[in-house]
């Protein structure tokens, strides 16, 4: 166990437990090293957290969780890289914008962290899908997902 200074406070993280983007994060390609934090009170929002900038956390949530029909395409260098051998391998994250205004937040569905299972290894994968863009409204999404389920039960 290490302990590293986050804005969350002191973080005691075993080595097995980093996220380690080799190439950084889109803006933030001198930071490597990340922890993916679950905190009760934002549940089901976790924290994609820097464990060598203490001032730099990501919200971020599944997509599905949002979007019920999120899907995408990854290239084979790109499952190379992270050695995933079944969908299964991949941890999918989106990031969220949280603004002062509940119902302004938003989702980037364009570019999920793919984060592998297999190695922690994780980078930002940018989508060739014309479908999502960087900042879907998080209520549109919900409201969205909610009436594909209504409309599976058969309107109940």
């Amino acid at each position: 166990m290490k302990s590293y200074e986050t804005k969350f406070g002191t973080l005691e993280i075993e080595e097995k437990d980093i996220i380690l983007f080799e190439f950084g994060i889109p803006g933030f390609e001198e930071l490597k090293k990340f922890y993916i934090l679950n905190l009760e009170e934002t549940n089901p929002i976790l924290w994609l957290v820097s464990l060598e900038n203490k001032d730099i956390s990501f919200p971020v949530i599944p997509p599905t969780g949002v979007r019920i029909d999120y899907s995408y395409d990854i290239s084979q260098d790109i499952v190379d890289y992270l050695e995933l051998k079944k969908p299964e391998d991949v941890f999918t994250l989106s990031i969220l914008t949280i603004r002062e205004k509940k119902e302004n937040i938003t989702i980037n569905l364009a570019a999920p962290i793919l984060i592998s299972l297999v190695n922690n290894k994780a980078l930002q994968y940018i989508l060739e899908n014309i479908d999502y863009n960087t900042e879907h409204s998080f209520n549109d999404e919900i409201k969205r997902s909610a009436s594909i389920v209504s409309n599976e039960k058969g309107g109940d």
